[in-house]
C-alpha cells in the first residue's frame, strides 16, 4: 500500500554552508541533485577510493567522452519550464565559501534527456546517441552546461568523470535559465528510507532526531547509516579526515491515501448465462475515492499488478473467470504518488430467459370499433418456458420504456383493452432474487368480419352507397368498374386508401375526411378542395399524380389547397395557339376571344410568378421572351375578361 521513491537526502555539511551528495560509481545507484542556494558541493571519484567505479560501464553512448575514468551518476528533476545553465567545476580544495583555493582538476561531463517521470533513467537504449542534450571532453577544470527549453517533470541525466583520476571535490552551480530542479525528498506512510553520511569510512558516528527543541541522541544509532520511517529532521556528527561534521537531513512522509473497499459490481447475463460480460470499471472510480478529485484510479488482475502498478486493465473490460472474479483497485495521490490497493468483486448473475418468439394473440372485431379485450397472460407458460415460476415477477407494458424501467406495468392483464389495432405489447421477466430482467413482446390484431374486395380500406358493406344491397350499381367516377372493385373510386387519380388516410383508416367506420366541406368525403369527391379544378388535374408536374404537387410550396398537396388552381386541361378560348412548344426563346400567344384587358402571368413551376405580359391588339398576339430564362416547365396563366386558362410552355 506503499509508492517507494530513490530518496535523495538533504545535507548540511555545517563548516562549509555547502551541500554534499554521496558518491554514485554506477548508473544503478543515480541520485538526483539537490541544490542548496542554487549550489552542490560533493567529494569526487578518485583512484584509491574503495567507493568509487574505475570506468563508466558498458552500454550507454557516451558521445564525446573519449575516456570515462571515475563517474559519478546524478539526474536532474524539472520543476519550473525553461533553459537551465550549470558550471562544474573539479579542484582537489574548495573554502568555506564554496569557491576553489587547490589545485585544479580536469573535469568532463554529458548529459541525456529528457526522461519521463518514471521512467528507467539507466536504460541503456535511452541513454543514446540521439537523447544527448550536451557534452564536453575538454582540458578545462571548469565546464558549462546548458539545457535548452526544459518542461516540468522531466528527467536528465548527468555523468561527470574525473580525467586526472585524483582526489577532490566537484562543485555544481546553477548559473543561468528560467527552469528550475527539484529534489524528491518525499516517502509515503509506511515506507522504510534508508538515509546514510556523505563519507562512510569516517569514525564516531551518531545520529539525533529534532524533537522540536533540540536535537537529542538516538540510542544505539551509531552507524553511517540509518533507516527512518517517521517525518523529521534528522543529523549525524562523525569525524573524518580529523574534522568534526555535521549533516541535516529532512525526511518528510505523506500519509497513504483514504479509499472505500468497493461493493460488488454486479451485471446481469443477458447473453447466455455464461457468467462473461463487459464492465466499466470507471463507474466504481468515485466509490472507491468517494470523490476525492485527487485520487486516479487504476484496475489490475492481480494485486501484486495493483502494488507495482503494472498491466492496468481497460476501462471496458470483459471478464476472464466466470460468474466472479476479484481485480484490484490501486487509487493514487496524483501529488505525493502515495496509494493503496482495494479488491473489487465482479459478479455476473444469470438473467430470465423469454422463450421467443411470443405468440402474437389475434381476436375478432366483434363490435367492428377497432377494439376488444384480451387476456395477456395466456402465452405465461410459453414465456417462462422450464423455469422456476416462484422466483420469477412476469408484467406486461404498453412501451418498452416502461418495460426496461418496470414502470406503469398493465394494472389487469387478464382482461386488457387494447388502444390500437394493431398494438405491441412489451413483457418484463424479472429474477426476484437478483433484479435481472428479460425483455420480450408480442402483438395484439384483430380481424374485421367484413370483407374489402378492392383493399382501398372501405369495407364493402360501406361502399353500398345508395344502402340498397347492390354493390355493382356504385360508380362514382362512371369507369364501369364498381366502387367496391375500384382502388380509385372517384377517379380522381389519388387511390381512396389515401384518401381516407386518418385515425381508423382501413378499418370502418373510417374517418368523414371532406376537405372542402361540401359533404362529399375525398374518396368521392373528385374536386377534393373545391377550387373548380378537378383533383386529376392538378397534376401540374404531369408525373401522373397530383400527390407530389406543391406550387406554393406550403407543405399541402395543390388537390387539397384552395389557394391554387391552375387548370391545365380545359380550353375556353375559341382558336388559341401557343407556339413554338418547346421552345428555345420566343412563344406566341394569339386567339381571335382575345380583348385589349387580356394579359399573361407567368409561373415557374414552383409557383413563383416571374413575368407579365399585355396583349398586342393589333395582332391580337401575346409575344414570351423566355431567351433570358432557365430551361424548365412553366405555367402561363391566360386572363381576358372572365376567360382564364392556364398552359403549360417547356423552355429547352
Amino acid at each position: 500500500m506503499k509508492k517507494h521513491y530513490s530518496f535523495l537526502l538533504f545535507c548540511i555539511i555545517l563548516f562549509t554552508s555547502q551541500t554534499f551528495i554521496a558518491q554514485n560509481g554506477l548508473c544503478a545507484d543515480i541520485q538526483p541533485l539537490c541544490f542548496t542556494n542554487d549550489t552542490i558541493l560533493f567529494p569526487n571519484c578518485f583512484d584509491g577510493s574503495s567507493d568509487c567505479e574505475m570506468f563508466a560501464e558498458v552500454g550507454p553512448d557516451y558521445g564525446c567522452l573519449q575516456s570515462l575514468p571515475f563517474p559519478t551518476w546524478q539526474y536532474l528533476e524539472v520543476s519550473e519550464p525553461g533553459g537551465l545553465e550549470f558550471s562544474i567545476v573539479q579542484n582537489t580544495e574548495f573554502n568555506s565559501d564554496g569557491n576553489p583555493i587547490g589545485t585544479a582538476l580536469d573535469v568532463d561531463f554529458i548529459v541525456w534527456g529528457p526522461f519521463p517521470d518514471g521512467a528507467d533513467l539507466c536504460d541503456y537504449d535511452s541513454l543514446s546517441n540521439t537523447n544527448i542534450v550536451d557534452c564536453s571532453f575538454s582540458a578545462a577544470a571548469a565546464e558549462d552546461v546548458s539545457i535548452p527549453s526544459t518542461q516540468v517533470g522531466e528527467r536528465y541525466v548527468l555523468l561527470i568523470t574525473n580525467f586526472t583520476q585524483l582526489q577532490g571535490f566537484i562543485r555544481v552551480t546553477k548559473t543561468g535559465g528560467n527552469g528550475e530542479v527539484a529534489c524528491p525528498t518525499e516517502s509515503c506512510e509506511g515506507d522504510e528510507v534508508s538515509i546514510q553520511a556523505t563519507m562512510t569510512d569516517g569514525m564516531d558516528y551518531q545520529w539525533e532526531v529534532f524533537d522540536g527543541n533540540d536535537y537529542v541522541i538516538i540510542p544505539d544509532e551509531t552507524t553511517p547509516f540509518l533507516t527512518v520511517t517517521e517525518s523529521g529532521l534528522y543529523r549525524i556528527e562523525y569525524i573524518f579526515d580529523s574534522t568534526t561534521i555535521l549533516e541535516e537531513y529532512n525526511v518528510n512522509f505523506n500519509p497513504i491515501p483514504t479509499i472505500v473497499t468497493p461493493s460488488d459490481y454486479i451485471i446481469c447475463d443477458d447473453e447466455g448465462n455464461d457468467g462473461i460480460a463487459e464492465f466499466t470499471l470507471s463507474l466504481k472510480d468515485d466509490e472507491i475515492t468517494n470523490g476525492d478529485a485527487s485520487l486516479i484510479v487504476t484496475y489490475h488482475e492481480t494485486e501484486t499488478d495493483a502494488f507495482a502498478d503494472i498491466l492496468a486493465l481497460p476501462d471496458l473490460y470483459t471478464n476472464t473467470v466466470p460468474f466472479i472474479q476479484t481485480i484490484y483497485a490501486r487509487a493514487e495521490n496524483v501529488n505525493t504518488g502515495c496509494f493503496d490497493v482495494a479488491p473489487l468483486n465482479l459478479v455476473v448473475d444469470d438473467s430470465p430467459i423469454i422463450i421467443d418468439p411470443i405468440n402474437d394473440l389475434v381476436l375478432d372485431d366483434v363490435g367492428n370499433d377497432g377494439v376488444e379485450i384480451f387476456n395477456l397472460t395466456v402465452n405465461e407458460a410459453q414465456i417462462i418456458g422450464a423455469q422456476d415460476p416462484t422466483g420469477l415477477i412476469l408484467t406486461y407494458h404498453i412501451t418498452l420504456e416502461s418495460a426496461l424501467n418496470n414502470t406503469n406495468p398493465i394494472a389487469n392483464p387478464t382482461a386488457y383493452t387494447n388502444i390500437q389495432n394493431p398494438q405491441l405489447i412489451f413483457v418484463r421477466l424479472e429474477n426476484v432474487t437478483n433484479g435481472c430482467f428479460a425483455i420480450g413482446d408480442f402483438l395484439l390484431s384483430l380481424t374485421s368480419g367484413f370483407s374489402d374486395s378492392d383493399g382501398d380500406g372501405i369495407p364493402d358493406i360501406d361502399e353500398d352507397l345508395n344502402e340498397n344491397g347492390d354493390l355493382e350499381d356504385e360508380d362514382t367516377d362512371g369507369d364501369t368498374i364498381p366502387n367496391y372493385l375500384d382502388v380509385d373510386d372517384d377517379g380522381d387519380s389519388v387511390d381512396t386508401s389515401i384518401e381516407i388516410e386518418g385515425i381508423g383508416a382501413g378499418a370502418a367506420p373510417q374517418d368523414f375526411i371532406d376537405t372542402d366541406g361540401d359533404l362529399i368525403e375525398n374518396y368521392l369527391d373528385d374536386d377534393d378542395d373545391g377550387d373548380t379544378i378537378p383533383t386529376i388535374n392538378e397534376d401540374y408536374n404531369n408525373n401522373g399524380s397530383p400527390l407530389d404537387d406543391d406550387l406554393n410550396n406550403n407543405d399541402l398537396p395543390d388537390f387539397l389547397d384552395p389557394d391554387v388552381a391552375l387548370s391545365i386541361a380545359e380550353d375556353v378560348f375559341v382558336d388559341l395557339q401557343l407556339y413554338p412548344n418547346p421552345t428555345q426563346d420566343i412563344v406566341h400567344i394569339s386567339s381571335s376571344s382575345f380583348t385589349q384587358e387580356t394579359t399573361v402571368i407567368l409561373y415557374t413551376i414552383e409557383g413563383r410568378r416571374v413575368a407579365n405580359y399585355t396583349i398586342d391588339i393589333t395582332t391580337q398576339d401575346i409575344t414570351i421572351d423566355l431567351s433570358e430564362m432557365a430551361s424548365g416547365i412553366y405555367f402561363a396563366h391566360i386572363q381576358s375578361g372572365e376567360r382564364q386558362v392556364v398552359k403549360r410552355i417547356m423552355k429547352k
